[in-house]
């Protein structure tokens, strides 16, 4: 109990540390700024949204847990903060050092009932990957399989609410200070909270992950460019979870070695998956930054870390197709009903206004492709945002979370500067489905 309490205090007093920090940096900004010219303002206001950024870097990368995977998560809301700050965060993504292997060697030892030198024929005490809550640790089974093993840093759930608490002043100096105006307000940092709350949560019941890998194996079966490991229940408990270790490198570093033809068949299979998700497996991966596809040496994709799952309602799926199908096959009634189904427009004469700006409602053959750009990505959230906020429109929630997800995805494919044959995708996968 001494040792949680002394810990908690640390961690608290780093974070009052770094909210002093940023918070007078700000008001530095602000007292400065004034004496500028409007460029020096702009210049000076990003520089400030970086250094910040990184700061919370430096901060967070340290400390670890949920205060760590907090700025990652946050690092994905690209619709709602400066993008030098999303630069800053976006590092946190990278691999960080993992803890000395006495330091998890007792979870594992509660979680297997057993030392990993006796369950294992040969366990690296040494992790290959190091992650906000967890590590993993290669492993060769008696049999001969070789696993991935992830093992939840010790104290996660003890530190769970602390962290917490500390999160929402966090957020609230967030929201305040440089959250940008979305659907024509600020979201406020309680939004921000509950879901990231609600995501870490998740992220640190490894049982409920094994299941949720389960659940993708059976549903994307046939999928056979795709790679989904292979759980082991037998050698996971609620902080380990053993699996098939899959070689690759991440998408990221592997699209830069790639001709543009295969660049293209990446983009446009990611997009498959993506809505092969919802319409069958109704859910959607939650934690889509690129670390998690791998490029494997058989020209594969693989899918990793499955602790935060987002599941769809009936009504969604249903209403979303009716979109896809509208889209694809130029069918005005469809999509009407489908987005007033989603609420994303409140009155069927706002079709053309809602969806002029998205260069799939304008592409007549599904064969034709468009290169997309940040340019077109950021229109996208401008217009749409404008329309719900001019009209007063409350769109479904999970309409708001399945967009957020795709603006992530548009964004990696504009990185790729390739034709991206949208529809084609669409009518393929829904010709498949029928």
């Amino acid at each position: 109990m001494k040792k949680f309490l002394k810990q908690k205090m640390s961690r608290l007093t780093e974070i009052g540390k770094l909210g002093i920090e940023v918070g007078s940096s700000y008001i530095g900004f602000e007292t400065l700024g004034s004496v500028f010219s409007e460029e020096g303002r702009e210049t000076l206001k990003s520089n400030t949204h970086l250094i910040n950024a990184l700061r919370i870097v430096e901060k967070l990368g340290k400390l670890k847990g949920p205060l760590m995977k907090a700025g990652q998560i946050l690092s994905t809301f690209e619709d709602y903060l400066p993008s030098e700050f999303i630069q800053g965060l976006s590092k946190l993504q990278n691999q960080r050092d993992p803890l000395p292997f006495e330091k998890v060697l007792p979870t594992l030892i509660q979680n297997l009932k057993e030392s990993p030198f006796v369950i294992f024929e040969t366990f690296e005490k040494e992790a290959f990957s190091a992650a906000s809550l967890g590590q993993v640790h290669k492993a060769v089974t008696h049999s001969g399989d070789l696993l991935a093993v992830k093992v939840q840093y010790p104290g996660m759930k003890e530190i769970m609410e602390s962290d917490l608490d500390t999160l929402k002043g966090i957020l609230s100096l967030v929201v305040k200070t440089i959250s940008r105006p979305f659907f024509g307000n600020k979201l406020s940092s309680e939004e921000f909270y509950s879901e990231i709350k609600e995501t870490i949560y998740k992220e640190l019941d490894y049982e409920n992950e094994l299941k949720n890998i389960q659940h993708y194996k059976a549903f994307l079966k046939d999928e056979k460019r795709l790679v989904i490991p292979k759980p082991f229940s037998e050698f996971s408990g609620r902080e380990v979870l053993s699996m098939e270790f899959i070689p690759g490198v991440t998408i990221k570093n592997a699209v830069l070695e790639l001709n543009e033809e295969e660049k293209q068949a990446i983009a446009e299979y990611l997009l498959r998956l993506f809505i092969k998700q919802i319409l069958v497996g109704k859910c959607l991966h939650a934690d889509p930054h690129p670390g998690n596809y791998l490029y494997t040496p058989d020209h594969k994709i693989a899918l990793l870390d499955y602790g935060c799952i987002k599941y769809f309602s009936d009504h969604f799926i249903e209403h979303y197709r009716f979109l896809l199908k509208g889209m694809v096959y130029r069918d005005r009634k469809l999509l009407t009903k489908g987005s007033l189904g989603l609420g994303i427009i409140n009155e069927p004469e706002h079709l053309d206004y809602f969806w002029n700006h998205v260069p799939e409602y304008h592409l007549l053959d599904p064969n034709e492709g468009y290169v997309v750009t940040k340019e077109i990505v950021l229109n996208h959230v401008k217009n749409m945002s404008q329309y719900f906020y001019q009209h007063k429109v409350t769109p479904h929630p999970e309409f708001l979370f399945y967009n957020r997800a795709l603006v992530g995805l548009t964004n990696f494919v504009s990185s790729l500067k390739v034709p991206f044959r949208s529809l084609l995708v669409m009518k393929t996968l829904l010709e498949e489905l029928e």
